[in-house]
């Protein structure tokens, strides 16, 4: 029996941490980060057998990846049961999913830990298979969370119109536990008890006595050496300073723990996760606990600075640090990557001398990919043999010259997913980030966010913290097309981004109204977003909606908002054929293009951008698209697939040609590939306008034609 401990993420801005479980039969993943899916895809971790979901806490850095993993599983693997356990409103949090994901044919089972305080001298056992038991350890936070009001004006009002829930404050750990190994079968001792070969041997090593003919009766401690015990991990979840006193005061730990006399015979703990940040792990009370466990163990931390800050997205990140090679100025570097605890130098030292952490005999830095082995005996430890290396950071052009750094501070364009449906090695799900000022003014607005945005994000500004905080909190609105997750599972990280950088300010997000009802229900269990956006419905932008008013307040005040902060001199909607409520968007944006001094006589003219979301052709969006500046629309599938295209309701390549022909477009951006084309190639040779979009593209919109990008990156991909 092999039992392994996979870390497929530590803290990053792109993922949060997330452990996968193995054994010969089935997988356990504990959280599920935003993004983990597509970095299971990337590096071969099999879901298949993935029945068990363990959640430590319901925020979104341990649930904002669960849907698309929960959509991903229904579609790819045999329609069973899966089973999510969690802190109290785990149910409420997947009940809330129900207005984008619908899977009947598979049933999740939600198992709630935490409603009533742990006892003293165990912990629950809420898993027992024939492999591995998982124990839970819920912990209250000591300080009183808010309450959070339900919304009159949502479907919430099922559970009560008027009604107050409380968020989740419990954070469970999680003991991990292998059955006792089987003791050696002394065959030799069998034989000289009488034993005969064949079946009575294989009972005896079963535990089972048997019977000679003799009519003696052999045990099996006569002929088969002692058990081992069962190897034991934990998962550890301390969210702030104020759970500490709880985590270490719960008198059942004393059976794990070396120096406590206890009647209860002890187990060993053969390694321990920490999902605990510096500050907690610095405070005297959680060191001191933790050496109660004893020396001879291994410490695994999963949160820390020192963590290897390296994209998990091993692929992507080799083309992008080739196409920045060749064009720096459009794909940011892959130069902020850094591989593991020695690279951050004094202040890591520094920390281990001060927090008494150089005490412990083991203390490993967690990073991707990183195995623990629990059984069999002789293979147990740390492998990191599958850890990522460092993919090399060009320092010059192919010409020889110092790679310069691209200007963020212009206007600009950037497709952060240009995959369709599920992400994939090379290509995220939707996401367009344009800029409309630059960064020295307020002016970010995306157009769809999939699912791992805001770590594309963090990618296309070339790993830059600070960079990143100030395109967050410059972030004005977030527009969706429509209800299906790959457009918007992104959002509630984004906003919990923003609250977590101390932004106040609510951010507007235009949609249609069941992400509005998702939003608010998952408000009441985090209640850090509660009050961080405010939702406009679509359809108040939509000319030809038979209750269109031009002079609703809510527009109005809408289109006063966008033209202040991004300069918009009008925004539409225009309804498209695909799902229930989809849309496209239409802007026309007035200001410069570039900040030169040049650029100057710019400053009145109005710029149409246009965007199709899903959909097949549409006269409409032909016809409020007209003469657009910049036009990017969906080409879903190739040619050869005109029937899928038309069944599912999206375009061809040749079907999108002809919608931004007829709209005579001055520059086009194709993008949201069916994930079975790594890449597209124009068909069109003498169409120049005409890009393919990848991503991490970065487009300045005062230079949307690029003759050589295309060919150059299609080599790459070869």
């Amino acid at each position: 029996m092999v039992v392994q401990i996979h870390v497929l993420s530590t803290e990053s801005m792109e993922l949060s941490p997330t452990l996968v479980v193995s054994t010969d039969k089935e997988r356990f993943m504990f959280n599920v980060g935003d993004g983990i899916q597509r970095m299971c895809m990337e590096h071969r971790i099999r879901l298949s057998k993935l029945r068990h979901i363990f959640l430590t806490q319901l925020t979104v850095k341990e649930v904002g990846g669960l849907p698309g993993m929960i959509l991903t599983i229904s579609d790819t693997c045999e329609k069973e049961s899966l089973n999510i356990y969690g802190p109290p409103m785990t149910q409420k949090y997947l009940h809330a999913t129900r207005h984008f994901l619908s899977r009947p044919d598979m049933s999740l089972k939600a198992t709630e830990i935490g409603s009533d305080k742990p006892t003293a001298e165990a912990s629950q056992i809420i898993y027992r298979g024939e492999q591995l038991v998982v124990h839970a350890i819920p912990i209250r936070c000591k300080i009183k969370r808010k309450h959070c009001e339900i919304s009159d004006a949502s479907p919430s009002d099922e559970l009560g119109q008027g009604s107050v829930r409380q968020a989740s404050s419990v954070a469970i750990s999680y003991v991990i536990e292998t059955p006792p190994q089987r003791g050696k079968f002394l065959v030799d001792r069998a034989i000289a008890l009488g034993v005969p070969k064949g079946k009575m041997f294989g009972h005896l090593h079963q535990g089972k006595s048997v019977e000679l003919s003799d009519g003696k009766i052999v045990h099996p401690r006569d002929c088969v050496s002692p058990s081992l015990p069962g190897a034991i991990c934990l998962l550890i979840s301390c969210p702030t300073i104020d759970y500490i006193d709880e985590l270490v005061s719960w008198e059942g730990w004393k059976i794990y723990q070396s120096g406590e006399e206890t009647e209860i015979e002890k187990k060993k703990v053969l390694v321990i996760y920490h999902l605990a940040k510096e500050k907690i792990l610095s405070d005297v009370r959680y060191v001191e606990w933790l050496q109660k466990f004893g020396d001879d163990l291994d410490h695994v931390i999963l949160n820390h600075p020192a963590c290897p800050d390296m994209s998990v997205f091993r692929a992507s990140t080799q083309l992008q640090s080739q196409i920045h090679a060749e064009f720096p100025l459009l794909v940011s570097s892959n130069a902020y990557e850094r591989k593991s605890s020695q690279e951050c130098g004094e202040e890591y030292t520094t920390w281990m001398e001060a927090s008494k952490w150089k005490k412990f005999r083991s203390v490993i830095i967690g990073e991707s990919l990183l195995q623990y082995t629990l059984s069999p005996v002789g293979q147990r430890g740390l492998d990191r043999e599958n850890c990522f290396q460092l993919i090399q950071k060009p320092e010059k052009t192919k010409a020889g010259t110092p790679i310069p750094s691209p200007n963020f501070d212009i206007p600009r364009i950037t497709f952060l997913g240009t995959g369709c449906a599920i992400p994939s090695k090379f290509r995220n799900v939707s996401g367009i980030h344009i800029v409309l000022h630059g960064l020295q003014r307020c002016g970010g607005l995306l157009l769809d966010c999939g699912e791992g945005s805001l770590g594309q994000l963090y990618r296309a500004v070339g790993g830059n913290r600070l960079l990143l905080s100030r395109v967050i909190s410059q972030l004005q609105c977030i527009w969706i097309s429509h209800n299906h997750a790959d457009h918007h599972l992104g959002v509630l990280r984004i906003l919990s981004e923003r609250s977590n950088l101390g932004f106040d300010d609510p951010l507007l997000i235009i949609a249609p109204n069941q992400i509005r009802y998702w939003l608010e229900e998952y408000c009441q269990i985090d209640l850090s977003i509660q009050s961080s956006f405010r939702f406009v419905d679509n359809r108040i932008f939509d000319q030809n909606d038979s209750n269109f008013d031009a002079n609703h307040q809510t527009r109005r005040d809408t289109l006063n908002f966008l033209h202040e902060k991004l300069s918009l001199k009008s925004f539409l909607t225009i309804p498209v054929k695909h799902t229930h409520l989809s849309y496209a968007a239409v802007l026309e944006y007035g200001g410069r293009l570039s900040s030169t001094i040049e650029s100057e006589q710019e400053e009145n003219r109005i710029y149409k951008v246009a965007y199709s979301g899903d959909c097949r052709p549409s006269a409409d969006l032909v016809s409020a698209a007209m003469d657009a500046f910049l036009f990017i629309h969906e080409a879903t599938f190739d040619d050869t697939l005109q029937k899928e295209a038309k069944d599912k309701c999206h375009s061809t390549f040749t079907e999108a040609m002809q919608v931004v022909r007829n709209a005579r477009a001055k520059h086009v951006i194709l993008t949201h590939f069916s994930q079975r084309y790594p890449t597209i190639s124009v068909s069109d040779s003498d169409v120049l306008n005409v890009l393919t979009a990848f991503d991490l593209l970065t487009l300045p919109l005062s230079e949307l034609r690029q003759d050589r990008l295309l060919e150059t990156c299609r080599k790459f991909l070869e």
